[in-house]
């Protein structure tokens, strides 16, 4: 992802919460705070950014990745995921290139 320090990311986001999140830097919901907090950790240990920009859901290349379409995404770019919050561990599966996840 070429993260150097003092870099600016930009997400596309058609959720109006996200977007209000990363432009106001909290929420009125407390979990979300929470887990807020422990991005912006990681944001400010590799002194990184984040600003929202709002896209049209049909805009939105992540869109359909939400929902399990890779079509059109190039396997190099994506990555194994080496560290989970122990909250978000059986929210997320990891699969291999090519393998479609297993329908539990």
């Amino acid at each position: 992802m070429n993260v150097r320090p003092g870099k600016l990311f930009y997400v596309n986001t058609d959720n109006t919460t996200t977007e209000a999140v990363i432009t106001k830097r909290r929420s009125n919901d407390m979990a979300v705070n929470s887990e807020w907090r422990n991005i912006q950790d990681v944001l400010i240990l590799n002194e990184v950014d984040l600003k929202a920009r709002r896209v049209c859901s049909a805009e939105n290349r992540a869109d359909g990745l939400s929902r399990g379409v890779t079509t059109g995404f190039r396997e190099s770019d994506r990555f194994t995921l080496s560290w989970l919050p122990l909250d978000l561990q059986d929210a997320f599966e990891q699969v291999e290139c090519g393998h479609p996840p297993s329908s539990s």
